[in-house]
């Protein structure tokens, strides 16, 4: 209770204050306009103190101008309002009669209303409601159940104030007068009285009823030369339409066509209406917007467009409009195919890193597709496959439209740009001069030390000495958490020198993730590997000979300590195992199937020079230097080929299917010659 009288009284001191009023109102057509009265003593620059003019309905008040502000008019008598005097302002198409003894000019399209059921603000500074405290003056008009209301405003009629004052009631204070813009207002008019009843009441007629069946169903804004714009109407009804004072708009303030004629269009049937009828243009760029009204103003039908393409119409399929190269006037409407494309959104994208988009596009009629990227942040490219850089985290609302130069196809997306992540990784194998071709088998191998997964697409790496060469990671390369990956040429276009070089593995914001660099004077020999151990790095070859062991049937052990060629139980594997991990990253170890003394498929190579079990993901390799091949039990280590077999020699036989095929064959030989010495003996 108490806020509302602490607010009736600001209120009231605002008013006080400023004893500038609304003092007429003309609200019939474009010459709409509004007259203030200055009561006060002094004189009063509305543009100074912030005076604006406001309108509702049944809503919150908008705005309708800003006294003194150049983006809301012009004010060819300055802004001040003098004491005792008038101020004029008017709508920027009134009429030049009118404009030439007006104050202000305002140029905003919302500057107009109705002849009832609206209030008229003014203010101080901004309004935001009806019992906002800057509010200076206010006129209600044309609320037919409302007491305070002041009266409807009818053709050639203002409403004006009495007297220049005001009892904050409107049905008191204001009257139907003789428009005065500028001037004093005209004694009070009697509004005539009502008739007496007469006798016999005459009965209404019941207001008409008009179809709500008739549609917009095709417009031509922009038509091939020789052609001429037309909007077609279709009734979709089961019964025929008389379009006497109906009417047709588009988006301009003068564009109307109004049905002066009783014009008949038959159920399911169309009507074609062509620019000489109609008499207004259709816009062939920017927005246009196309209305069908009844006879009674209730709006039927209507369709907006942006831009349009020469010689191609835009259609309704009794759903949404779509754009078609066939013209069909008084005729069903016809579309031509969309066109289509797959497109690939990047799921992660990065600030000021490049992301990668693209869309493979086609048409079913042949034709050309165009494409439009709109990447959210003003910038754009026209490239089916192409990349863009965001400058700045947050959340771009993106599209790609699809142009086959009839109609358009527009996907939308929404890209969420994050800081980018800098994983913990490190390089652990650079193979830089493999067996056979360098530019299939150079490698580098990288282990994920983070957490999470990651995909190195994106990420490069960079090659040089003093100078570097960067190679983007082209393609998908994930590592799970405490694994690792060969990277080859096939993902990024690197090459490794065989003396020295330095490799930076680098985020894709450019810093550098991990760096290695080896230097070799002699050259690297071919098939030596450049791997990283616990505190520092060493170079080991790597010598290929056997590719697989498989169904070893006794448990076999390789004594690497000594000369022996002893053997003893089911000690072998784990031995190695055990002895390769304290050398060997543990991401690197495959796991083996051992059980008991079977042992299938284990990739191993023994160096006995170095000492040491290294285990190989491709190849198995057993190198036994200074050693003669030795018994195992009942069989001999043998040596074919340089490759040492752990299983006695078989003599090689014909497969058993050859064999019956063979005799096979030498049956039916037989059983032919019989037949053939039978007949031609």
């Amino acid at each position: 209770m108490s806020l509302f009288v602490a607010l009736f009284v600001f209120q009231a001191s605002a008013q006080q204050e400023f004893p500038v009023l609304i003092n007429e109102i003309y609200a019939t057509d474009s010459n709409d306009w509004i007259e203030l009265y200055n009561g006060g003593d002094y004189d009063i620059d509305l543009a100074t103190e912030d005076f604006r003019l406001y309108k509702s309905v049944s809503s919150s008040p908008s705005l309708l101008m800003r006294i003194g502000n150049a983006a809301d008019g012009s004010y060819p008598r300055g802004t001040m309002i003098k004491s005792k005097g008038y101020y004029l302002i008017v709508r920027d198409d009134a009429s030049e009669n009118i404009k030439d003894v007006a104050d202000a000019i305002c140029t905003k399209d919302s500057f107009t209303w109705g002849e009832d059921g609206y209030t008229l603000y003014l203010g101080n500074n901004a309004i935001t409601n009806a019992h906002d405290p800057d509010i200076v003056d206010m006129v209600r008009f044309g609320y037919v159940d409302e007491t305070d209301s002041a009266p409807k405003i009818v053709e050639d009629k203002s409403i004006g104030r009495l007297g220049g004052i005001s009892t904050n009631d409107n049905s008191e204070d204001f009257s139907l007068q003789n428009p005065t813009p500028g001037e004093e207002n005209e004694e009070f008019i009697e509004e005539e009285e009502e008739e007496e009843e007469a006798e016999e009441k005459e009965i209404p007629e019941p207001a008409k009823i008009y179809s709500d069946k008739i549609r917009l169903n095709e417009l031509l804004p922009n038509p091939e030369k020789g052609d001429e714009e037309y909007i077609e109407l279709y009734n979709a009804g089961s019964a025929q339409e008389d379009l006497f004072g109906w009417t047709l708009h588009d988006g301009s303030k003068s564009g109307e066509y109004k049905f002066a004629e009783h014009v008949i269009i038959g159920a399911q049937d169309f009507l074609v209406l062509l620019k000489n009828v109609f008499d207004f243009a259709l816009n062939n760029s920017g927005k246009e917007t196309v209305t069908l009204r009844d006879a009674a103003g209730k709006i039927v039908s209507e369709v907006s467009y942006s831009g349009s393409k020469k010689g191609v119409s835009y259609n309704s399929d009794g759903t949404v409009w779509r754009w078609s190269k066939f013209l069909t006037p008084g005729k069903e409407n016809i579309f031509n195919s969309q066109p289509y494309g797959k497109i690939k959104i990047p799921k992660d994208v990065y600030e000021k890193v490049y992301a990668d988009f693209s869309v493979g596009t086609g048409d079913a009629d042949g034709d050309t597709v165009k494409v439009t990227w709109d990447f959210g942040d003003k910038h754009k490219s026209y490239l089916a496959k192409t990349r863009h850089k965001y400058l700045k985290k947050g959340t771009y609302n993106g599209s790609v439209k699809l142009s086959d130069g009839n109609e358009d196809v527009v996907h939308e997306f929404i890209i969420k740009v994050e800081e980018i992540p800098h994983p913990k990784v490190r390089i652990t194998f650079v193979n830089a001069n493999p067996k056979g071709s360098d530019t299939k088998n150079e490698t580098i191998t990288v282990e994920n030390k983070s957490k999470k997964k990651i995909n190195l697409n994106g990420w490069s790496i960079a090659t040089g000495w003093k100078k570097f060469a960067n190679h983007p990671i082209k393609e998908d390369v994930e590592i799970k958490k405490n694994k690792a990956k060969e990277i080859t040429r096939e993902v990024s276009s690197f090459t490794l020198n065989n003396k020295k070089d330095k490799i930076e593995l680098r985020y894709p914001d450019g810093k550098v993730a991990y760096s290695v660099k080896y230097k070799k004077e002699d050259g690297i020999e071919e098939g030596e590997v450049y791997r990283k151990i616990k505190g520092g790095w060493e170079w080991y070859q790597s010598q290929k000979s056997i590719k697989f062991i498989k169904s070893i049937k006794q448990s076999v052990e390789i004594d690497i300590t000594s000369n022996s060629s002893l053997v003893t139980e089911n000690s072998v594997i784990k031995s190695s195992v055990s002895e390769m991990q304290e050398d060997v990253d543990s991401s690197l170890i495959s796991e083996f199937p051992v059980t008991g003394s079977l042992v299938t498929e284990i990739p191993v190579e023994v160096e006995v020079e170095n000492k040491f079990i290294t285990l190989n993901n491709e190849l198995v390799e057993i190198e036994l230097l200074k050693v003669n091949p030795r018994v195992l039990g009942v069989e001999s280590v043998r040596e074919v080929d340089g490759q040492y077999l752990l299983t006695p020699e078989i003599p090689e036989q014909e497969h058993y299917a050859v064999v019956f095929l063979k005799s096979i064959s030498l049956k039916m030989n037989s059983k032919l010659n019989s037949l053939l010495n039978y007949f031609f003996k």
